[in-house]
C-alpha cells in the first residue's frame, strides 16, 4: 500500500486512537518517572512530562528496532494496539488513585480572581492550540519525509535506503513515532505529540521551583504565555514535524539538572537523575538532527555537575551506557548505507559524500523563513504571510534576566547563549532555530525572583502580552474551524486536503490515472501522499548545479524501474526535467491533469497549474540522458 490516505482510518475513529495513543504514552511516562528519581504526584511539573518520558521511552526502544529492519505493519501494529489497550487501564488508575477528578489547584485557575480575562488566558490558549493539532496532516514537510518515511517503515520494516531522496536522510526517531500512529490508522498522533511536548514546557515553567512573591502569579502567567503564544508554534504544532517534543526533552534535561529540588539529592538519585537527562538529550538529537547541539551542550552541562558533585566515573559509565543505547544504532546505520566514516555518520545527516549533498545542506542552512534582519526576523513578521513564522514579543521579558553569580542560573542561560550564537552563525534565518533557547531563557526567568522592574510594568506588559494571545488564538480559531470538521467527518477531511494540503489534487489524479504498479519519477514533494511508488528528483538541481556526476542517481533509477515520470507544467516539453529525460520519454502522454500549490495559510495560496504523466523508459538509462549543454564545457 502506497500514500496517507491508505493507511488512515476513517473520521472521527483515527481521532480517537490517536488521543488514546497519546494516554498510552502519558501511562508509560508516569509508571516509569518513579525509576529516574521522579514522582508525578509530589510535584507539579513532573506530572507534566509523564508523556514526554513516555514518547522518549518508545523512541529508545523502538528506533533501533526499527534500524534492524523489524519496524513492519504486523509488528508495530500490535504494538500500538497494545498501548491503546494500556492506556484504558492507565485511565482507570488514575480514577482510582482519584488523580482525574476536578482539584481547586487546578495549575491555571488556582485562584480565580475578577481579574476573569487575565485568569482564563493560559487556559484557553493551551486547549485552543490541542484542539488545533485534532486537524488532519497538511503540512508540506510533514507530507514529504515526516509521512513518507514513516509509511516506508510500515511497509519495508526500516527507513529508506534511498540517496536520491535527500529529505528522506532528515528522518530519525520521530518518524518511527509517526509510523507506530499509523500503523493502526491515527493520522493526529504526531501532532498531538508536539502538543504535549508543549504543555511539558508550560508545566516546567509555570510550576518552576522559585521564591514565593505577591506578583509570583502574575508573572508566572505572563511567562506561560510568552511560551505558548509563539505564533511559530501554529505552524509547528499543526504538523507531524518531530520539533517540539524534542525541545520539550532537553528543557526537561535541563531541568531536572538545575531545578532547587535536584540540586542537593542522594548519590543514587543523582546517577539516575543524570542517566534520564542522557537519554533525553540523546533521543532528542536523534529525533531531528538539528537538536544535536543543544541536546550536547545540555549534556556536557549535566555532566559538569556530575563532575562537581565529584561523581566522574559513574557519569561517564553512565553517559557511555546511553550512547550506546541511543546514538550508536542509528549512527552505525548511516555509516553501513550510505558510506562514510563513523565521525561522518554522527554529525552529519548526509554522511557517504553522495554527489549533491553538500550543496542541499548548505541551501537548508541559508534557508530564509523571514526576510527581515536579525533579529527582527524573530520577533516582526516582514509581511501577513509570515505571521506564523516568528517568535513575538516574547524574547523582550529578557531584559529582566538576572543569572549575576548564581551558577545554577548560569546552568540555563549559558546553553541558551551558546545555541543562539551558533544558531545565528550557521543554521538556517528561521525563528523555529531559536525556540529551544527561547524557551531556556524563560525558564531561567521562572526560577529567579520575580523582577523588580515587574512591579512596576506589569500592567503595561499584559497589554502586548494579551494581544498577541488574542492574535494567536484568531489564527488558531481559523485553523480549527477550516480545518478540524476533517477529523470527524469522512468528507470534510476531503475537502480539508484538497484545499490545504500540498499535492493531494496531484497524487489523487495520480491514482486515478496510471496503473497499480506504476512507478513514477517527479520532483514533486508529497512523497507521502503518492498512491504509487515514487522515486524522487530531490538530487538533480543540486548535482547539476555543483556539475557532479549523476550517474550513481540515474543508476537507482534504472534499478528501481520507473515507469512513468510526472511533470509540472503547461508546456512541459519546455521544462528542464522533461529535456534531460526526453530521450527515455516515450510518445505515451497522459493529461493534462490540474492541480494547485496549497497551504493553510490563506495568505500564502498558490496558482492553479497542469500535471502531465509520460511513458518513460529506465533500462535505456544511463545512455538516454541528455547533459545540458553548459556541462559540455
Amino acid at each position: 500500500m502506497f500514500g496517507l490516505d491508505a493507511y488512515v482510518s476513517d473520521p472521527p475513529v483515527s481521532l480517537i486512537l490517536s488521543i488514546f495513543l497519546v494516554l498510552g504514552c502519558d501511562g508509560i511516562g508516569f509508571y516509569i518517572s518513579p525509576v529516574f528519581g521522579l514522582h508525578p504526584l509530589e510535584a507539579k511539573w513532573v506530572r507534566y512530562q509523564s508523556p514526554v518520558i513516555g514518547a522518549m521511552t518508545l523512541s529508545v526502544l523502538l528506533y533501533p528496532v526499527t534500524l534492524l529492519g523489524y519496524g513492519h505493519l504486523s509488528v508495530f501494529q500490535p504494538l500500538a494496539f497494545l498501548l491503546v489497550a494500556f492506556s484504558f487501564v492507565h485511565l482507570w488508575m488514575m480514577t482510582a488513585r482519584r488523580i482525574a477528578k476536578k482539584k481547586k489547584e487546578n495549575a491555571f485557575l488556582a485562584k480565580f480572581d475578577l481579574n476573569l480575562i487575565w485568569t482564563l488566558l493560559p487556559v484557553l490558549l493551551v486547549v485552543s492550540l490541542g484542539i488545533y493539532t485534532f486537524s488532519p496532516i497538511t503540512n508540506a514537510d510533514s507530507l514529504d519525509y515526516h509521512v513518507g518515511v514513516a509509511l516506508h517503515i510500515l511497509r519495508t520494516g526500516s527507513f529508506p535506503v534511498t540517496p536520491e531522496w535527500y529529505t528522506s536522510r532528515l528522518a530519525g526517531s520521530g518518524e518511527v513515532l509517526n509510523a507506530l500512529g499509523l500503523a493502526i490508522g491515527s493520522e493526529q498522533f504526531g501532532a498531538i505529540l508536539q502538543f504535549v511536548g508543549l504543555l511539558g514546557i508550560v508545566g516546567l515553567v509555570y510550576h518552576a521551583e522559585s521564591e514565593d512573591s505577591k506578583f509570583q502569579e502574575e508573572w508566572k502567567t505572563i511567562l506561560t504565555l510568552a511560551v505558548a503564544s509563539a505564533p511559530v508554534l501554529i505552524f509547528l504544532i499543526g504538523s507531524v514535524k518531530p520539533q517540539v517534543l524534542p525541545i520539550s526533552m532537553t528543557t526537561l534535561a535541563l531541568a531536572i539538572t538545575v531545578f532547587p529540588s535536584r540540586r542537593n539529592l542522594d548519590v543514587w538519585s543523582q546517577k539516575r537523575g543524570f542517566f534520564l537527562a542522557c537519554l533525553l538529550v540523546m533521543t532528542a538529537s536523534q529525533a531531528k538532527f538539528s537538536y544535536l547541539l543543544g541536546g550536547g551542550v545540555v549534556g556536557i552541562i549535566s555532566m559538569f555537575i556530575m563532575l562537581r558533585k565529584k561523581q566522574a566515573f559513574s557519569a561517564v559509565v553512565i553517559a557511555t551506557l546511553s550512547c550506546v543505547i541511543v546514538l550508536a544504532p542509528p549512527v552505525i546505520w548511516k555509516h553501513l548505507n550510505f558510506g562514510g566514516n563513523i565521525v561522518e555518520a554522527f554529525l552529519t545527516p548526509f554522511p557517504g559524500g553522495w554527489p549533491g549533498t553538500g550543496m542541499f545542506e548548505a541551501n537548508i542552512r541559508s534557508y530564509i523563513g523571514n526576510p527581515l534582519v536579525f533579529p527582527l526576523f524573530l520577533i516582526v513578521p516582514a509581511s501577513i504571510g509570515y505571521l506564523s513564522n516568528v517568535i513575538g514579543i516574547g524574547p523582550l521579558l529578557f531584559l529582566f534576566l538576572r543569572p549575576k553569580r548564581d551558577i545554577w542560573a548560569w546552568g540555563l542561560v549559558f546553553p541558551a547563549i551558546v545555541v543562539f550564537i551558533v544558531s545565528a552563525v550557521l543554521g538556517p534565518k528561521v525563528s523555529r532555530s531559536y525556540l529551544e533557547p527561547y524557551f531556556w531563557l524563560l525558564l531561567a526567568l521562572a526560577l529567579q525572583k520575580v523582577p523588580q522592574g515587574f512591579f512596576r510594568y506589569r500592567n503595561w506588559l499584559k497589554i502586548p502580552a494579551i494581544m498577541q494571545v488574542m492574535l494567536v488564538m484568531a489564527m488558531c480559531w481559523y485553523g480549527i474551524l477550516t480545518a478540524v470538521p476533517g477529523a470527524f467527518v469522512k468528507s470534510a477531511r476531503t475537502n480539508v486536503m484538497m484545499r490545504m494540503a500540498n499535492g493531494y489534487d496531484v497524487m489523487k489524479w495520480v491514482g486515478d490515472t496510471l496503473p497499480e504498479n506504476a512507478v513514477i519519477l517527479t520532483g514533486h514533494r508529497a512523497v507521502g501522499l503518492s498512491p504509487r511508488e515514487m522515486v524522487q528528483l530531490d538530487w538533480l538541481s543540486y548535482v547539476l548545479a555543483g556539475r557532479d556526476d549523476p550517474l550513481s542517481y540515474l543508476a537507482r533509477i534504472k534499478t528501481r524501474k520507473v515507469t512513468h515520470m510526472v511533470v509540472i507544467g503547461d508546456d512541459f516539453k519546455n521544462s528542464s526535467t522533461y529535456r534531460l529525460f526526453s530521450s527515455c520519454l516515450s510518445d505515451e502522454i497522459i493529461g493534462p491533469g490540474k492541480g494547485h500549490q496549497a497551504t493553510r495559510n490563506p495568505f500564502n495560496q498558490g496558482k492553479e497549474f497542469t500535471l502531465w504523466a509520460i511513458k518513460f523508459h529506465s533500462e535505456l538509462l544511463p545512455d538516454c540522458f541528455m547533459k545540458p549543454p553548459e556541462r559540455l564545457n
